[in-house]
């Protein structure tokens, strides 16, 4: 079977036929013509070159509805492959054995899509969200438990690398160069904005540029807001709360310590007071607790016990006489260990004795106050 184009003039067949100039017709073996104004096509038929190789091969499926159309444009506009048949039909690319490689989907009145563009030598290819919309977000979503992977095959010490990239002609002090969103829903099913992360641009002078890492997010006031802030400025690396009245709380488990660890000879430095909001008390015989910087004292009687544990090393603590059941009431505290005596003996109401304590020596009296007394 062959088949032929009518080229030069309109053909006027036998039956009141007529082909039109341009028309595709098919030529049998006997010289009958068979079809025109299109190819018959059948399972496994093929477009083959000079070397009886196949270049298109074409699978039929019986009662069809959809099929692949292919445009021609002009001057400027790329060729057009069309899904037809169907309303909102697209394509899907499969390998050998007839499995999904790629699928193309459609909806409905859809307006936005995405655009792949190659790259000149030191850049790369782009993948961009285009469309009517001014402002097009790019979903990318895993499937179940799955996540986005980015996997860097380099073999030195730089590894996968995320940019954000803010291409502003006129950059300005805090404008935001990228935020990271994690977003899920209240248990109203509102979808809710709880975390932010941002970088964002602190200075914009030449020469010396600054960046600020902002994290933020819902703060049980049914808004979200600012939290943190973290910058370095000349020399000092700066942990700063965003909202003003906000204080900077640093919190552990029931069992465990914060560390500050100035390297070498440097300091821990207090630019301000120090307060101890968690206070310890008791009354009459006991413990003086030490889990907190200050426990308070109240006696109900003349010589109260009080036993004072072994603390840890360099553990700050203050006993204050607080409150008494009645005048010329006493409170004797014995230290486990103590360096320098056996008990201290709180005589007065606001006396107060300030120790710390060593793993040499056990507790070691600072200072005493008031008619505290070391015996």
């Amino acid at each position: 079977m062959a088949s032929t184009k009518i080229y030069n003039r309109d053909v006027d067949l036998a039956g009141g036929s007529r082909l039109v100039k341009g028309d595709t017709v098919l030529i049998d073996s006997n010289g009958k013509i068979i079809e025109s104004a299109g190819i018959e096509i059948a399972d496994g038929d093929a477009f083959e070159d000079t070397n009886s190789n196949e270049i298109l091969e074409f699978t039929v499926t019986a009662s069809a509805v959809n099929h692949v159309g292919i445009s021609n444009t002009g001057t400027g506009v790329s060729p057009v492959f069309i899904a037809e048949g169907e309303a909102n039909t697209g394509f899907t690319f499969v390998n050998s054995e007839a499995e999904e490689v790629l699928i193309l989907d459609s909806i409905a009145s859809s307006v936005n899509e995405l655009t792949i563009s190659s790259a000149a030598t030191g850049s790369g290819p782009i993948l961009a969200a285009t469309g009517d919309d001014t402002n097009v977000d790019v979903n990318i979503n895993p499937k179940g438990t799955g996540s986005i992977i980015s996997t860097s095959t380099e073999a030195g010490v730089t590894g996968a690398g995320l940019v954000l990239y803010q291409n502003s002609a006129s950059p300005a002090s805090m404008d935001a160069l990228g935020v990271i969103t994690f977003r899920g829903k209240d248990d109203g099913g509102n979808v809710t904005d709880y975390v932010t992360v941002g970088g964002f641009l602190a200075d914009p002078t030449g020469g010396a540029e600054m960046g600020a890492f902002v994290v933020g997010g819902q703060d049980q006031s049914g808004s979200a807001s600012n939290w943190l802030g973290i910058l370095r400025e000349g020399t000092d690396v700066l942990i700063s709360v965003i909202t003003a009245g906000d204080d900077l709380k640093i919190d552990t488990d029931s069992s465990g310590d914060i560390y500050l660890s100035p390297g070498g000879s440097s300091s821990v430095i207090l630019d301000g007071g120090v307060v101890f909001s968690d206070i310890t008390s008791s009354s009459g015989a006991g413990a003086v607790a030490i889990t907190s910087g200050v426990h308070e004292v109240t006696t109900t009687g003349t010589g109260d016990a009080l036993t004072l544990a072994n603390g840890t090393a360099g553990q700050r603590l203050c006993v204050v006489y607080v409150a008494e059941g009645a005048g010329g009431d006493t409170a004797v505290i014995t230290p486990t260990t103590f360096a320098g005596g056996s008990t201290i003996t709180l005589n007065d109401l606001g006396d107060s004795c300030d120790l710390v304590y060593s793993s040499t020596g056990g507790w070691y009296v600072l200072g005493l106050g008031g008619a505290a007394a070391v015996a």
